[in-house]
């Protein structure tokens, strides 16, 4: 008779194919095929490659001939013929757990031992993580991004950086073609209360500083010409609003902002109304560069203010005027740069050399004050006259600085790179030169006579 094994012994694996019942050996060839001898049972563990690659398929038709051979219903067995024996030879039993099993049945039951092992190994592969490898991986994960991270934005800076002394390289190679058209460097315009004006031809000069005139220098032809002062007062009004608003990418050091525009400080009732608009502008584009101006300063008693705080003639009448009786207010004797108030040097000017004397440079602008025009040194539009916007000394109450939080030096060179600021030389050449600098070495750069030709630092 045929033993009944309870079905809660045997663990089968569902993800097994079910083999077909024709493909599968007779009930006593499973366990001869599948095992070394007929009545033997397996009793070591396979090792996991062999239950993983070579004995797939007897793991197989284990997993379907298991429960049909010992856990089914008995089936009736066919009367034996011929005469009876009186000495019927049984096949060999083992008591196995409690239930006496016949030879071929542990046969059966070895090959199930192989399904369980088999199980068993594949278990093992696919063990989920506890909670301690999880927090492990995690820590090891936040680890490496905090090494990451330092590195990731030390690159950006250094792309911006690089990005910031093109600007400057453009910038300067627009001024050597202002000064072959021109015989002089751009001049610093009539005032910040005026914009520059392409149909306005006067003995002063351009109304607009720098920036405005180097427009169709850096391919802006339609922007410097956008806005006429003898148009009608509406037009006009519109074109400026439109001009005000419109950025050049390489008037901004990416390290500090984009080319957006930006409010006006409420304090300053000024600022949104130059002379040519009949209606308060909303916002204005800025620039982060500014000219040299030389190395001087007015006076000690007006040191807190910048020099020649002079918001520009009238009108075109008075420019004129004060050109023709040479009457627009000078500037101090010191002032020894390359641009400032309605005046401008040619390149033979710069005796101490084009290599040693500063041209353009980023200027310093509160840190906290990028977007706000809290900075009256960053508070005016881009394209207006002679202002501390656009023009900054090299003389040591303003010396370089890095942009800081909180604190106003509106005559100072500086920016928001960590090491040192972006300058760009009369000859066209760039430097980055450190916050660390001689202070003297510093000053003597931002003048163009004084007979000191001194190096930039490496």
């Amino acid at each position: 008779m045929r033993a009944w094994i309870p079905q809660s012994r045997i663990v089968l694996r569902r993800s097994l194919s079910i083999v077909p019942r024709q493909s599968l050996p007779g009930t006593h060839n499973v366990a001869r095929q599948s095992l070394p001898g007929p009545h033997n049972v397996v009793r070591q563990s396979l090792p996991s490659l062999a239950c993983r690659i070579q004995l797939l398929v007897p793991c197989v038709s284990a997993a379907v001939e298991c429960p049909r051979r010992m856990v089914g219903p008995p089936r009736s067995r066919p009367p034996r013929s011929g005469p009876p024996r009186s000495h019927y030879s049984r096949p060999s039993r083992k008591r196995e757990g409690g239930v006496w099993i016949h030879g071929a049945g542990r046969a059966a039951v070895a090959s199930c031992g192989m399904v369980l092992e088999c199980r068993r190994e594949v278990t093992k592969l696919r063990r989920g993580m506890t909670l301690v490898e999880l927090l492990v991986v995690i820590a090891i994960i936040g680890v490496l991004i905090g090494l990451l991270l330092p590195a990731v934005h030390a690159v950006r800076e250094a792309a911006r950086r690089m990005q910031c002394q093109s600007n400057l390289k453009q910038l300067a190679l627009a001024a050597h073609n202002f000064e072959s058209a021109h015989q002089r460097f751009p001049s610093g315009g009539w005032g910040y209360q005026w914009q520059g004006f392409a149909d306005i031809s006067s003995p002063a000069g351009q109304p607009g500083a720098w920036p405005y005139s180097l427009l169709p220098f850096v391919e802006q032809s339609a922007l410097y010409h956008l806005g006429s002062y003898h148009s009608d007062p509406d037009q006009r009004n519109a074109d400026l609003h439109q001009r005000v608003g419109s950025p050049v990418p390489i008037y901004n050091c990416p390290s500090r902002r984009g080319g957006e525009p930006l409010e006006f400080k409420p304090q300053c009732q000024s600022c949104p109304r130059p002379i040519g608009v009949t209606e308060p502008l909303p916002s204005t584009v800025r620039g982060d560069y500014a000219v040299n101006a030389g190395d001087g300063a007015p006076d000690p008693q007006q040191l807190i203010s910048w020099p020649l705080n002079f918001p520009g003639p009238d009108d075109v009448q008075e420019a004129n005027r004060l050109a023709r009786t040479r009457q627009w207010p000078k500037p101090p004797a010191d002032w020894s740069g390359i641009s400032w108030l309605a005046r401008s040097v040619r390149m033979a000017q710069v005796t101490d050399g084009t290599s040693h004397t500063f041209l353009f440079g980023e200027k310093y602008v509160m840190r906290d004050a990028y977007h706000t025009g809290f900075d009256w040194g960053d508070n005016e539009p881009l394209y207006g006259g002679f202002n501390n916007d656009n023009h900054r000394s090299t003389h040591p109450h303003w010396p370089l600085k890095r942009d800081t939080v909180g604190e106003i030096s509106i005559g100072s060179f500086g920016s928001a790179h960590s090491t040192g600021v972006n300058f760009a030389m009369v000859d066209g050449s760039v430097h980055h030169v450190p916050y660390e600098i001689d202070q003297q070495v510093y000053r003597w750069l931002g003048n163009r006579h004084d007979g000191q030709s001194v190096e930039l630092p490496e």
